[in-house]
């Protein structure tokens, strides 16, 4: 937190201004800032794992609410980042200005030359499941395209006429999109740093993916800067300021990796506020995934989702830190200091020594986990100083903004925890450069499927948990991972003594020049051509994530900390059991082959009866006290990176206890078998029911009627439900043959329950 250096007290006749004074975690005092004279709007990002407090004035994360201010894992209470704010700085006339920030700002809501107090002016807020009930959001109804926001003009009119009674919708690039436009035209709100304004105006859009994998664990910013203040700025900046509390704040060290263009934060060993998470202890990481551009012949850009060929965008330029407290790396007190900081320079101007930088402009350009100590060449923040409260600030730049000139960045923030602190970098490098693919692909990632929609009924001693079958529909197209198509081959000669059925096991896609019966006991010698290696391009058709089946979890915290069990898997016969994929092992620091999923040819399921509490050595769920249970679906892709999409986690936490108002001595037994009368037609089947849910049994009576014709004429023997003459379950394929609906091989579980029975 930065102490405002020179405040005032006003004392009026009759009247006595108070500050309210505040002492942050830092130990030290929070001023409320004296030079806004606008009511700010904040907002809160929670799509993901991720939970951060924002202003509408370019802090993307704001201690606002007088703590850090991004929370990871969400709903967990522990903290990656106090602060964090977008630097703009450049010079107009020679003279340096800056639009800026850090515990408070120099911008200010709205567009260039608008109210700031509109309520326009706003944070706005949409989730792609809006689109289902578009009338429940007012902000997707009133999504501001008039003022930049993105948007899906279905109907090519140009006039935002949104669902349902239009056709048009918010851009969901993730799950979950915020939005908003700020500018530091007023003076006024310049305090900070004391300059004259930019003339910017900067629209934002904030977004995150809701997924189970490492993309569920990151934020996204977009940030279109344009230049409307009617000056040329040269030698222009922009930067990621942050001010990384990784858990407890007295205990971080940051470092950059120049080829990804990532900052980070990592901890001095087992941080004390994430010693309890399950993860370990993480890192964070910035990058800037696409940087302002500038001409470069021959080279291509990507601007606005856009080729720029003749540009280039350029990568982080510099990396800097400052320490507090610390008399020589200080937080900067004018627009000299910020610019000095922004060329990759010390505060007053001279360079960062040898032993921090390694005589460039990125401090701590070393690799943690390769570190040995202060005699090597990695350049690790550890080697020169003790651990303590760190800022950083990572650059890129130098650019010029005509009047009318609009730049774009992209930048994301990340946490990665494998285990222990130099472990989670290593991991932090892996994780980033899947996000920089994501980015690569202008984040066309393959959506997780949904998960599907639980009923849990809970008895005294029991839990039933019942689910539909929407997730089975799940087909969506990779864009990222193509069909291998091999490209050239290495062709090897070889001899031996194999019977056919031998040959055809060891060898793939061999190829017979010669047979002899030369040995004794007359098997064949083969001389045999194979493919010994293969060079493969990825530049086959897309592939396909399909549904495959289901998990369930028990797990020990509604937030999804802590110890998560398996305690069931139903997934389709198809072939498709145990899957494995490259995961990076945080024990071991690298990635290993390891299962994934549990299928076993089980078959669809969909419900499962819990009695048995599977995290305390399987002992019976007891009356009264809270468990936490999920259900999630899965797809898989041959070809995937990963393998395999699971749908978030949606926590649910029970009790075990009757329902309100159930009589206990009317229930039949979950389990309990029934036997159908037959009473028409020639057949030597049966039809069973078993009560899945006794409490939701109904005591009607029902008319099960088989047919192995179908209305478009098709031969499927299938069966539909009646009760009171409606048909409550039409067209249902007999257990263990093709689902109807999505000819997909189900089980005896995947029958549909209807009032409790299966």
């Amino acid at each position: 937190m930065k102490v405002l250096k020179n405040f005032a007290i006003i004392l009026l006749s009759f009247s006595i201004a108070i500050p309210v004074f505040a002492e942050d975690k830092k130990g030290k005092i929070k001023f409320p800032s004296l030079n806004k004279s606008f009511v700010e709007v904040t907002g809160e990002f929670d799509g993901n794992r991720v939970r951060n407090d924002m202003e509408n004035n370019g802090l993307i994360v704001s201690d606002f609410s007088g703590h850090s201010g991004m929370e990871w894992p969400k709903e967990n209470h522990t903290y990656s980042v106090y602060a964090s704010s977008i630097w703009f700085a450049g010079k107009v006339n020679g003279e340096i200005r800056t639009a800026a920030g850090d515990y408070s700002a120099e911008m200010m809501p709205g567009p260039w030359g608008s109210d700031p107090g509109a309520a326009a002016h706003k944070f706005y807020k949409v989730n792609k499941a809006d689109l289902a009930n578009p009338l429940s959001s007012d902000d997707f109804q009133n999504w501001p395209v008039e003022l930049g926001a993105p948007w899906v003009d279905v109907d090519g009119d140009g006039v935002y006429s949104p669902l349902p009674i239009g056709p048009d919708h918010p851009e969901f690039v993730g799950d979950q999109v915020m939005w908003y436009v700020t500018n530091d035209g007023a003076p006024g709100t310049h305090g900070l740093f004391g300059t004259l304004p930019l003339g910017l105006e900067v629209q934002f859009t904030m977004f995150g993916f809701d997924r189970p994998d490492v993309f569920g664990d990151m934020m996204f910013f977009k940030g279109l800067a344009i230049n409307k203040g009617g000056n040329t700025i040269e030698d222009m900046f922009i930067g990621l300021w942050s001010d990384p509390d990784l858990g407890d704040a007295g205990d971080d060290f940051v470092g950059c990796d120049t080829t990804l263009s990532l900052g980070f934060c990592w901890n001095d060993g087992v941080d004390s506020e994430y010693a309890n998470y399950s993860g370990g202890t993480p890192a964070l990481g910035y990058d800037f995934f696409q940087g302002p551009i500038v001409e470069s012949a021959g080279d291509t850009a990507l601007f606005m989702g856009q080729k720029k060929p003749g540009y280039k965008n350029l990568p982080m330029s510099s990396f800097v830190k400052y320490i507090n407290p610390d008399p020589v790396y200080f937080d900067p007190n004018d627009a000299a200091e910020v610019y000095n900081y922004m060329l990759g320079l010390r505060a007053d101007g001279t360079p960062f020594p040898d032993e921090v930088s390694g005589g460039s402009r990125f401090v701590h350009p070393g690799d943690p986990a390769s570190d040995t100590g202060p005699t090597d060449t990695e350049y690790v923040d550890s080697d020169v100083h003790a651990s303590s409260d760190r800022r950083f600030v990572m650059n890129a730049g130098p650019f010029t903004m005509a009047p009318g000139d609009s730049q774009e960045v992209v930048f994301g923030i990340m946490h990665a925890a494998a285990g222990s602190a130099k472990k989670s970098v290593t991991y932090l490098r892996q994780v980033d450069a899947l996000a920089q693919l994501a980015y690569d692909i202008q984040f066309a990632l393959p959506a997780s499927p949904a998960a599907p929609t639980v009923t849990a009924t809970t008895l005294p001693e029991e839990i039933i948990f019942t689910w539909d079958d929407a997730s089975e529909s799940y087909y969506i197209e990779d864009v990222i991972d193509k069909v291998p198509v091999a490209s050239a081959f290495d062709t090897t000669f070889g001899t031996g003594y194999f019977s056919a059925g031998e040959l055809a096991g060891l060898l793939d896609g061999y190829t017979v020049l010669d047979t002899s019966y030369a040995n004794a006991d007359s098997s064949v010698i083969y001389t045999v051509q194979y493919v010994a290696a293969i060079d493969t391009s990825f530049l086959g058709e897309n592939t396909f994530f399909k549904f495959e089946g289901y998990n369930v979890y028990q797990l020990e915290t509604t937030s999804g900390a802590g110890a998560k069990k398996l305690i069931a898997t139903y997934d389709l016969k198809n072939g498709i059991t145990e899957i494995y994929d490259n995961v990076f092992s945080a024990s071991l620091g690298e990635v290993i082959n390891i299962r994934t999923q549990f299928g076993s040819d089980s078959g669809i399921k969909r419900s499962l009866a819990v009695s048995k509490d599977a995290l305390n050595d399987g002992i019976p769920l007891k009356t009264n006290r809270e468990y936490y249970f999920a259900v999630t679906s899965y797809g898989y892709n041959p070809f995937g990176i990963p393998k395999t999409l699971e749908s978030p986690l949606s926590i649910m936490a029970l009790r075990p206890q009757y329902p309100e108002g159930v009589l206990t001595d009317s229930l039949t037994a979950s389990g309990t078998v029934g036997t159908a009368t037959h009473t028409s037609g020639a057949s030597d089947g049966s039809v069973n029911a078993t009560v899945v849910v006794s409490t939701a049994i109904t005591g009607d009576d029902y008319v099960v009627t088989f047919s192995d014709t179908l209305p478009d004429g098709s031969k499927v023997i299938n069966w539909s439900v009646t009760s009171g003459g409606t048909v409550v379950s039409p067209n249902n394929t007999i257990q263990g043959g093709l689902d109807f609906a999505t000819a997909k091989p189900v089980g005896t579980g995947a029958n549909p329950i209807i009032d409790g029975l299966l």
